[in-house]
């Protein structure tokens, strides 16, 4: 029997069970085989041990988990990284508009932030992009003095 043919035909709670085994290290499976028939609540849960107990990033690939996970999840990491001084680029791609909305604002009230806003480019909506413009040429705008008027 192969387990991988099984997979797909388990329940939502063998697959969790089955899941907790391989991050006990009870079970030597790749996680990533299952994401696809789990659902968002059980990876979140899982996302949400492994943010909680860095030694399991051994058993488990964040990126693989990404899209399998809720955007209220991924923003919880992707935060706690950016606190810890550590920017998860894999995660960039299913923050949600709003977790990066408020990097971007946290950014224009004090550029000295622990994180390289240079980063998020590609994943900012256009308003967000607007707002660094427009503060990078405030803050850069030559200053003009009396004597040249």
């Amino acid at each position: 029997m192969k387990i991988e043919k099984i997979i797909p035909f388990l329940s939502k709670d063998d697959l969790r069970e089955v899941a907790q085994n391989i991050l006990n290290g009870e079970l030597d499976l790749n996680l990533t085989m299952i994401l696809p028939f789990m659902n968002e609540k059980d990876v979140d849960d899982i996302c949400s041990q492994v943010a909680e107990n860095p030694e399991l990033l051994s058993k488990v690939n964040m990126a693989a988990m990404y899209p399998f996970a809720s955007e209220e999840c991924i923003d919880k990491i992707f935060l706690a990284g950016i606190t810890n001084g550590k920017t998860d680029n894999a995660a960039l791609p299913f923050v949600s508009d709003e977790c990066l909305h408020r990097l971007v604002e946290d950014y224009l009230q004090n550029d000295s932030v622990e994180f390289e806003i240079d980063q998020l480019y590609p994943f900012l909506d256009e308003e967000d992009i607007r707002l660094l413009f427009k503060t990078y040429i405030k803050r850069h705008r030559k200053k003009t003095s009396d004597n040249e008027q």
